[in-house]
C-alpha cells in the first residue's frame, strides 16, 4: 500500500470508529531520528469516548495533552507516516501498521479479542473495602466505596495487616494475645482483629490501650456493631498494663520516649512480637553534643533532626538483640501519606547479641550525654 492508500484507510476506519469500549494507539520506531521517540494515545474512562491523553516520549521525559475526538482523528493522520510502526488496539480488534517512510507499507488486522486490555482488574486487599468496620470509622461510603479522602489510610491499613501476616508464624496465632498501645481510633487494631478472626479463622485476643477516654468508648461501640469478640479497649497508661508472656506488642506513632515505654514492656514481658512506628525522637536530640567529626552534620538542625531518628532506632535494634530479638527496620508506607512511615520489627529467638560495645561507640561518636532512654529502662 502507499502512503495516500494508508492515510485513506485510517481516515475511514478512525471515523467510522466511535471508540466506546477503549482505544491504544501506539506509534514507535521514528522514521527519522527525532526527539520524539514514541507516541502514547488512549481513551480516558467515564468520558464517553470523547476524550483521550496523548504522552509524547522524548528520552527521559514525558509531555502530556488532552485531546478531544476530532483532534485525536487529525493528529493520528498528520503523525502515523513519520513512525514505521503504528499499533492501534481495541477491545475487538488489533491494527498493526508498518511503514517503510518510503512511501511504502502494509496493514496487518487481528480480530483476536483485547478485552482483558481494556479491563480494569481491581486490586485484592486483605481488609476490602467492602469490610464493615471500615464504614464506622468514616473509612468508606454507605457502599463500601473508599472516600477520596481516606484513599491513604485505606492503604495504611492493608499495608500494616500485610506485614504482620508476613511476619507471624501459623503456629503462633492461636489464643495469641494481641496488644496495641496508643490505639487511636483502632483502625489498625481492628484491621488485625480481623484479619486473624474473619479471613483467617483463627482465635486470638486483641486489646487495644489509649489514653483518650472517647475514643475507647467510641471503638467498643464500634467492635459490638461489627460483631467482634475477644477484642477490648481499655482506658489508661501503657506502663501499668500487663502483657502475657509471648504476646504481640505493637504501638505505631508513640510519640518521643513512648516508644521506648511500649519497646520496654514487650522486651521485660518477653513478648513473641514487638512491631513499632516511631516518631518525635526528642530525647536523643536534646542529649547530642556537637563533636569533631559530626560537628558539619549536627550544625544543621535538620540533619541533626535526621541524624536524631536514626541513631535513637539504631540503639534501639541494638538494644532488641541484645535482649534475644531478631530485629529490621523498613518503610511501612509512601511518604506522600505520612512522614512517620518506618518500622522496627522484632522478633524473639533467644539469641543475646552483646552490643554494648557497639551502643558505646554510637554515644561517644555523637556526643551523648545520657543513655538512650529506653537503655535507661532496661538498666534500672
Amino acid at each position: 500500500m502507499t502512503t495516500q492508500e494508508i492515510n485513506s484507510w485510517l481516515e475511514k476506519f478512525l471515523g467510522d470508529s466511535e471508540f466506546e469500549n477503549g482505544l491504544k494507539v501506539v506509534l514507535s520506531n521514528p522514521v527519522k531520528k527525532g526527539a520524539v521517540t514514541k507516541i502514547l494515545i488512549t481513551r480516558n474512562p467515564g468520558q464517553g469516548g470523547t476524550t483521550f491523553t496523548k504522552n509524547e516520549f522524548v528520552k527521559d521525559q514525558c509531555f502530556t495533552a488532552i485531546l478531544t475526538r476530532d483532534e485525536l482523528y487529525s493528529t493520528v493522520l498528520e503523525i502515523w507516516s513519520q513512525y514505521k510502526q503504528v499499533n492501534i488496539m481495541m477491545p475487538e480488534v488489533t491494527i498493526q501498521l508498518l511503514y517503510n517512510g518510503k512511501n511504502k507499507g502494509k496493514i496487518l488486522q487481528d480480530d483476536a479479542s483485547n478485552t482483558k486490555l481494556f479491563t480494569k482488574t481491581e486490586k485484592s486487599y486483605l481488609i476490602p473495602k467492602e469490610t464493615p468496620f471500615l464504614q464506622h470509622l468514616g473509612v468508606t461510603t454507605s457502599q463500601g466505596q473508599v472516600k477520596a479522602t481516606m484513599q491513604g489510610k485505606f492503604r495504611q491499613i492493608n499495608k500494616f495487616v500485610e506485614i504482620i501476616q508476613s511476619t507471624v508464624k501459623q503456629s503462633d496465632l492461636n489464643g495469641l494475645n494481641i496488644y496495641d498501645f496508643g490505639c487511636g481510633k483502632g483502625y489498625l487494631t481492628m484491621g488485625l482483629h480481623h484479619l486473624f478472626t474473619q479471613k483467617l479463622n483463627e482465635k486470638v485476643i486483641t486489646t487495644g490501650i489509649d489514653l483518650k477516654a472517647k475514643v475507647i468508648e467510641d471503638n467498643e461501640a464500634t467492635a459490638q456493631a461489627c460483631g467482634y469478640s475477644d477484642i477490648q479497649f481499655r482506658y489508661g497508661d501503657i506502663t501499668n498494663v500487663e502483657v502475657p508472656h509471648g504476646s504481640m506488642m505493637i504501638a505505631l506513632h508513640a510519640c518521643d520516649i513512648a516508644t521506648d515505654i511500649a519497646i520496654h514492656k514487650g522486651i521485660i514481658s518477653q513478648a513473641k512480637y514487638i512491631i513499632v512506628s516511631p516518631c518525635c525522637h526528642k530525647q536523643v536530640r536534646r542529649s547530642m553534643v556537637h563533636q569533631p567529626l559530626t560537628k558539619p552534620i549536627t550544625n544543621h538542625g535538620i540533619l541533626l533532626e535526621r541524624q536524631a531518628e536514626i541513631l535513637t532506632d539504631t540503639i534501639r535494634c541494638l538494644l532488641l538483640e541484645q535482649y534475644g530479638y531478631r530485629t529490621d527496620i523498613f518503610e511501612f508506607v509512601s511518604t506522600e501519606h505520612t512522614s512517620k512511615n518506618l518500622i522496627i520489627r522484632a522478633v524473639y529467638t533467644g539469641n543475646n547479641k552483646d552490643n554494648k560495645e557497639q551502643i558505646n561507640n554510637l554515644m561517644e561518636t555523637f556526643g551523648l550525654r545520657g543513655l538512650q532512654y529506653l537503655d535507661q529502662l532496661l538498666s534500672a
